[in-house]
């Protein structure tokens, strides 16, 4: 009888203190990170502006920056993300997407390039395209392209011949100088925002 009555209270024991766990670390992990999948097309755009699109969870709170800026509201409708955001650089940009509910938060980056049409928009870039390397005459054109100037100084052998005007959308300039006998060097200078670009080319009055 009293062999029966210690089983029954071993049973008893192992029942009431046997606990399921209820965390896992997996389910810790889990609830740091939420769902959110974006997606952009192209990577690379003439346009101002840019969609992004991907999902989330239903409940998730999404905000997107371009380059630190804010773009405003994002509205999820079942789980689904769609906004338009805007470029504000011409090259680089970086799409910061973040989604944040009560279990947890995640963010996503994109990098979409865009691209100027015009010349005067582009990154400051300068060159001379004049081929001749020698010549007869006297006088002659110089001419070339630039990006991101309306105009440029041309001098020939530290003389200052003025400023030629850039065409925005070609980016094509050109003007007239005179050379002196022998090795002229013509120098030729743009500058945006305090960044100086120059190009030399060397050409022999024969």
């Amino acid at each position: 009888m009293k062999k029966a009555l210690f089983f029954f209270a071993t049973v008893s024991f192992l029942a009431v203190n046997f606990p399921a766990p209820v965390f896992s670390p997996f389910a810790l992990a889990q609830d740091e990170e939420i769902r959110l999948e974006v997606s952009t097309a192209p990577s690379k755009t003439t346009k101002k502006r840019v969609k992004i699109a991907g999902r989330t969870e239903k409940d998730a709170v999404v905000k997107m920056f371009v380059n630190g800026a804010d773009q405003g509201k994002t509205t999820v409708r079942e789980g689904k993300i769609s906004k338009w955001v805007v470029l504000n650089a011409i090259g680089s940009n970086e799409i910061l997407v973040t989604a944040e509910t009560g279990e947890g938060s995640r963010s996503a980056t994109l990098n979409v390039t865009k691209q100027a049409k015009r010349a005067i928009d582009r990154p400051l870039g300068l060159e001379i395209i004049h081929s001749e390397n020698a010549t007869k005459s006297s006088i002659i054109t110089i001419w070339g392209k630039a990006d991101g100037v309306s105009q440029v100084q041309v001098e020939v052998d530290d003389f200052e011949w003025g400023w030629a005007v850039v065409k925005k959308v070609s980016g094509k300039y050109n003007m007239k100088v005179r050379l002196n006998e022998g090795l002229n060097t013509i120098k030729v200078t743009g500058e945006k925002d305090g960044e100086y670009v120059t190009v030399t080319k060397v050409v022999e009055k024969e």
